[in-house]
């Protein structure tokens, strides 16, 4: 029977697929072998599969790349029996600076912003297929592509499915509006994903999925298929899809927090912000909040009753203050302001994200009010690699030791010092002053260095110190 989302994650799912230099080995498509090198470049092609009529659909994929490995995933749809041309979601590692191809339209189909759609006036299509494009500069070393999903916007929907029940899952709690300056307000979507990898044992900053998830044909941090495919990276099995509030349901059931793509104005703003005027004044208002949105993620972690009402509990890092970023949202409210766009995480195969991006160890010198960071190899990162734009995009931050055990770093104050104009990097001696600095350094491509020392007490400090102990 024909549904809305179709998933290949298990050996007998990927069986009856087309396999060119490609096979299936330790449970995820790799490129073939042959007297112990793999191919250099090799394609898996799924089984068609037949859906319910529908008028876009939206791929995702995870799998591990080590360095010098891509995976290109491509989709095509059927209308009326005639098969539109394979469209690109773009070629994809986290050591590469990805990107979405421009839109492209066919005779059939169009793609555009990570959903390929039928063209305007044509029948509702009926079957879809996927194809990855597996390729290395090192026959040494193969992606590991460990799952192929895609789901339709069915026109025949499933039923809301499961009653209504009260249950909150725990969440770290991140608000995207102070975060790293050069993105803040524009990194909703990935700091919901932070928090629910966090929720499963990670240690991320938003600063660090924000390097992954950047697309950099489309100049935004919101494309769903890189989201997914960075929680792939870290190991998890996430993939987006269309769904009811019935599968919300049974996700928060089940133990697991998930994504809902919702778009809302803050009362009397538009989208943009400004007073309400225009196209952007159509968006739903929510009460409580203080910017608009055509569209983010939030983390949906529960469901709960009050007074014969029930309430969706999320997690909205459009929040001013990471204290006001749980909310609980009236479920008709929520009705209204929810996408049917979701995106579901939950633990993935053993040895996954074996070859995500690792924070390299760093030193740090203290001089005179600036401060350095040194690589491994001595050779000086900051400011000087800063300066020379080699690691642009980067965000340089530090947080201070305040006596307080947290459950993830994020849930720390951070400062985004950047360079000044003498391109130093300058620090409050006395603020840090007995407090141990945590410096970060996130760059583009996978690169992360991380350092802590004790700051040097400032001269008039260290003399009242001084005098103190004689």
């Amino acid at each position: 029977m024909a549904g809305h989302f179709f998933e290949l994650h298990k050996v007998t799912d990927f069986a009856p697929g087309i396999f060119e230099n490609t096979a299936v080995e330790n449970g995820s498509i790799q490129l073939g072998r042959r007297a112990g090198r793999h191919a250099e470049r090799g394609v898996y092609t799924s089984v068609a599969f037949h859906s319910e009529a529908f008028f876009s659909l939206m791929p995702s994929w995870n799998a591990d790349t080590p360095p010098g490995t891509t995976v290109e995933m491509q989709v095509r749809l059927s209308v009326e029996g005639k098969w539109s041309r394979w469209f690109s979601f773009g070629v994809w590692s986290p050591y590469i600076d990805h990107a979405t191809p421009a839109p492209e339209t066919g005779d059939l189909a169009q793609v555009e912003r990570g959903t390929l759609s039928v063209l305007d006036g044509m029948p509702a299509a009926t079957m879809a297929q996927l194809r990855v494009v597996l390729a290395t500069e090192d026959t040494q070393h193969s992606p590991r592509v460990y799952r192929l999903a895609v789901a339709t916007n069915a026109i025949k929907q499933l039923g809301q499915g499961a009653p209504a029940f009260a249950r909150v899952l725990e969440l770290p709690a991140y608000s995207c509006l102070n975060r790293d300056p050069a993105i803040a307000g524009r990194n909703a979507s990935l700091t919901s994903l932070t928090m629910l990898m966090n929720r499963w044992g990670r240690d991320l900053l938003p600063e660090e999925v924000a390097r992954l998830v950047y697309d950099f044909g489309a100049g935004h941090y919101g494309n769903l298929s890189f989201l997914c495919a960075a929680a792939g990276v870290y190991g998890f099995a996430c993939t987006v899809t269309y769904a009811g509030l019935g599968a919300l349901r049974r996700e928060i059931w089940q133990g697991r927090a998930l994504g809902a793509r919702v778009r809302y104005r803050a009362p009397g703003l538009a989208e943009d912000g400004a007073p309400e005027a225009g196209a952007g004044a159509l968006l739903p208002v929510l009460e409580g909040a203080t910017h608009s949105s055509s569209g983010h993620l939030v983390a949906v972690c529960g469901f709960v009753q009050r007074e014969n009402q029930e309430y969706v509990v999320i997690h909205d890092p459009m929040a001013p203050a990471s204290a006001a970023v749980r909310r609980e949202i009236p479920l008709s409210r929520f009705r209204e302001i929810y996408t049917g766009i979701a995106l579901f995480l939950q633990p993935g195969p053993r040895g996954g994200g074996t070859d995500a991006p690792r924070r390299r160890h760093a030193s740090i010198v203290f001089e005179e009010g600036t401060l350095r960071m040194l690589d491994e190899a001595g050779e000086e990162l900051v400011p000087a690699r800063l300066a020379d734009g080699s690691l642009k995009p980067a965000t340089l931050c530090y947080t201070l030791s305040d006596g307080v055990a947290y459950a993830s770093a994020a849930q720390r104050k951070f400062y985004y010092p950047g360079l000044d104009t003498g391109h130093q990097v300058r620090f409050d001696a006395t603020a840090t002053a007995g407090n141990k600095l945590t410096l970060y350094l996130i760059g583009p491509r996978g690169q992360s260095w991380v350092a802590e020392k004790l700051p040097p007490l400032p001269e008039a400090l260290s003399d009242d110190q001084h005098n103190k102990e004689a």
